[in-house]
C-alpha cells in the first residue's frame, strides 16, 4: 500500500515499485492571479509547468474534501461557495476548471 510523504509543499505517494506519483487534484496558481483545479494526471509539478506558461506553485491533494477545507480556510470562502466551484470539476469533461474566489 502507497504512504503518503510530504517534500516541501509537494505531496505525493511512493508507490510498490518505489516510483513517487502526484495525488489526484492539483489545485494550480498562476501569476495572473488565477487558481485552477484539475484532475489531470501530473507526475510532477515540472508536467504541470509545462503546460502554463505562468505558472507559480500547485498543491496536490487526494480528495475533494481536502480542496474544500483548504480553501475555506486560506481564502476565507464560505462551504456553500467552494463546494459550488469544486463541483463544477465534476460535472464537466475538462480536466481542469478555474477557481472563482
Amino acid at each position: 500500500m502507497p504512504d503518503g510523504r510530504i517534500k516541501g509543499n509537494i505531496v505525493a505517494e511512493i508507490n510498490k515499485l518505489g516510483i513517487v506519483t502526484m495525488k489526484q487534484y492539483n489545485l494550480i496558481f498562476l501569476r495572473r492571479d488565477k487558481m485552477l483545479l484539475s484532475n489531470k494526471h501530473y507526475s510532477n509539478w515540472q508536467e504541470i509547468q509545462d503546460d502554463y506558461d505562468d505558472y507559480m506553485a500547485s498543491v496536490n491533494f487526494a480528495t475533494v474534501e481536502e480542496i474544500e477545507e483548504y480553501v475555506m480556510i486560506d481564502y476565507k470562502l464560505s462551504f456553500d461557495t467552494i463546494k459550488d466551484q469544486v463541483n463544477k470539476l465534476n460535472n464537466t469533461s475538462s480536466e481542469t476548471i478555474e477557481i472563482i474566489l
